[in-house]
C-alpha cells in the first residue's frame, strides 16, 4: 500500500515538471500596456460601445505610441539612463523627450563614450504626431541606420489614431526619386534602381509639421558608381520638406 502511494506521488511530480515554462513571457511584454492591452480590440465591431481607452486620443502621450516600433525593450527601462549607463547596459539612450511638443528620439548605444576608434553601427529612432481637425492624430515614425561614416533612413511609417483605433496608413503621394533632389534631366546618367530608390536621410520635426528629406549619398556607399557620377556633376542636392498632414 505504501509503495503504491509513493509511486503515485512520484509520477505526479514527474508530470508537473514536464509542463512547459515560457521564460520569455516577461521579456515580450511591452511597457505601453495602455495601448497594447487594447490593440486587438481595434478590429472589433461596435468599438464605441466597448468604451475602449484606445479610442480616447487625448489620453495618449508621445511615449504611449512607443510600442509601434515593435521593440521588445521596455521604454521605462532606459528612459532615465545617461550615455554611459546606456552603454554599460547595452540598451537605448534617449536623445529628446518632449511631451508638450509630442516628440521622442532615441538610439541604441553600443559605442563607448569618448571613443577614438570607429563607432559601432547604431539604430536611431524618431516619433512624433500632429493633432488633426477631426480630433484624430497623424503619427509618424522613422528609423535610421548610423555607421561611423554615414547615415541612411531605412523606413518611415504613418499611423492614424482615431475612434477606430490606431491603424497604419499609406501616404502614396510621398515618393522621392533622385530627380527631385538634383533635377530630372540627369536621369540618363544613373541606373534605374538608384534613380527610383535613392538613399535618403529623414528628420522628423520637434516643432512644426515639416519633415525634412536629405539625399544620403556618401563616398562609402555601396553603389560607388552612383556616388562618383553625382560627385562629377558638381550638383548641390536639394533638401526636400513636406507637411504630411496635407496628404491625409
Amino acid at each position: 500500500m505504501k509503495t503504491g502511494v509513493i509511486l503515485s506521488i512520484f509520477c505526479l511530480l514527474i508530470s508537473c515538471s514536464n509542463e512547459p515554462i515560457n521564460k520569455n513571457e516577461s521579456e515580450n511584454q511591452m511597457v505601453e500596456t495602455k495601448a497594447v492591452e487594447y490593440a486587438k480590440i481595434t478590429e472589433t465591431e461596435n468599438l464605441e460601445t466597448l468604451q475602449n481607452p484606445i479610442l480616447d486620443v487625448d489620453s495618449f502621450s508621445i511615449t504611449d505610441y512607443y510600442y509601434l516600433f515593435g521593440l521588445k525593450v521596455e521604454f521605462n527601462s532606459f528612459k532615465d539612463l545617461d550615455y554611459l549607463q546606456a552603454y554599460k547596459k547595452k540598451t537605448f539612450f534617449v536623445h529628446s523627450l518632449n511631451y508638450k511638443k509630442a516628440f521622442l528620439s532615441f538610439q541604441t548605444q553600443h559605442t563607448p563614450p569618448n571613443w577614438d576608434g570607429d563607432a559601432e553601427t547604431e539604430m536611431f529612432y524618431q516619433i512624433t504626431y500632429w493633432n488633426l481637425r477631426d480630433k484624430s492624430r497623424l503619427i509618424a515614425l522613422c528609423s535610421t541606420v548610423r555607421t561611423w561614416v554615414a547615415e541612411q533612413s531605412d523606413s518611415i511609417l504613418f499611423y492614424i489614431h482615431d475612434k477606430k483605433g490606431i491603424n497604419n496608413i499609406q501616404l502614396n503621394s510621398l515618393a522621392w526619386d533622385l530627380g527631385k533632389f538634383i533635377g530630372q534631366q540627369y536621369e540618363p546618367f544613373f541606373d534605374k534602381d538608384i534613380w527610383e530608390n535613392p538613399p535618403i536621410l529623414i528628420y522628423l520635426p520637434e516643432e512644426g509639421k515639416e519633415i525634412e528629406v536629405h539625399l544620403a549619398f556618401d563616398e562609402y556607399m555601396d553603389n560607388q558608381k552612383a556616388y562618383m557620377v553625382l560627385d562629377s556633376l558638381k550638383i548641390e542636392p536639394l533638401q526636400l520638406k513636406f507637411d504630411p498632414t496635407k496628404y491625409y
